[in-house]
């Protein structure tokens, strides 16, 4: 794989839709991270029942948060 690669030069298009496409990620991954904190911050009075419901096996804590959700 090296080899077929080896002297390619990559176009200055190229170059930037790359650095285009690691900017979005960089911001999908920061409103993410965000999103997570603030659901964190939300469901933080549940917690006991969400590890409750984690011992059902298939529950994980996603699905427990929004079975949480859900009933409110």
């Amino acid at each position: 794989m090296v080899e077929s690669i080896e002297g390619y030069q990559m176009t200055k298009e190229q170059k930037e839709r790359i650095v285009m496409v690691r900017s979005h990620l960089e911001f999908i991954q920061q409103s993410i991270a965000t999103l997570d904190e603030k659901l964190d911050n939300m469901v933080a009075s549940y917690e006991s029942a969400i590890t409750l419901l984690c011992t059902i096996p298939g529950v994980g804590r996603a699905y427990a948060i929004t079975i949480i959700l859900g009933m409110y």
